[in-house]
């Protein structure tokens, strides 16, 4: 018979507060700040059911534990890129960087939002992009909001994408000549994907109807991921002589 009694205060679980979700992220008392210590709770948005699923389906639970092991180590590893290029772009440490945190509502959102999004990121050149947006806003905490619009753009991004924001600029460009840009580094198939995947997400400006085609100039918010994307990453996203000179 199952007991159906309700739970006392002592048997109630612990409330995932924000705060203390973010104090463990930053790992106030660690000696050593390149180094994060991601708690259970910690683990990235759809961990637990991803584990859950691959449970129910007859997964042998050693399998199971070595998988969850190896996911918790590679989140581990992106948060902690992401954190070290905050540091390295303010100059502080971990324990200074969440003091910031615990004084501002705001900078509490955006860091538990940054720490999420790299749990979620394989791609090396987005942990540096979040992890410098989240630099940027310790720095110069009225510059919040902009840093937040650009962490929801920087989100998610692909390699292929990122090539193809490094391709263009705020010239109407049509698709035959951002595949000739692209070209070396992907086939024109993942150059008309990657590029007609960034429409939706606000990086181009009007590309079906402010010039008689279907042309592709770079809008002011994919002009600022781009310029991101460069600073953050020059190695993966690669700067073209002819941008840097119109960027001065």
């Amino acid at each position: 018979v199952l007991d159906q009694r309700p739970l006392s205060i002592r048997e109630q679980p612990k409330p995932r507060h924000p705060t203390r979700l973010s104090a463990a992220a930053l790992n106030l008392c660690q000696t050593r700040p390149s180094v994060v210590r991601m708690d259970d709770e910690l683990g990235p948005v759809g961990h637990a059911v991803v584990f859950d699923l691959l449970d129910l389906v007859g997964v042998p639970s050693e399998t199971l534990r070595l998988f969850e092991v190896a996911a918790r180590k590679e989140s581990a590893r992106r948060v902690s890129v992401a954190l070290r290029a905050a540091e390295d772009l303010t100059g502080r440490s971990r324990e200074t960087l969440a003091l910031a945190v615990s004084d501002s509502p705001q900078m509490l959102s955006l860091t538990i939002r940054v720490l999420l999004a790299a749990g979620n990121s394989g791609n090396d050149a987005v942990l540096q992009m979040l992890g410098q947006s989240l630099g940027r806003a310790y720095k110069t905490e009225s510059a919040t909001g902009e840093q937040e619009h650009l962490v929801s753009a920087i989100e998610g991004l692909t390699q292929e994408q990122l090539i193809v924001l490094a391709a263009c600029d705020s010239k109407p460009r049509p698709m035959d000549e951002v595949v000739e840009r692209c070209a070396g580094k992907l086939s024109p198939e993942l150059v008309e994907m990657a590029t007609m995947s960034l429409v939706p997400r606000g990086m181009f400006d009007n590309p079906f109807g402010r010039f008689g085609g279907a042309f592709y100039p770079l809008s002011a918010l994919g002009v600022a991921v781009r310029d991101a994307a460069v600073a953050a990453y020059p190695t993966v996203v690669e700067d073209s002589d002819e941008d840097a000179v119109a960027r001065g």
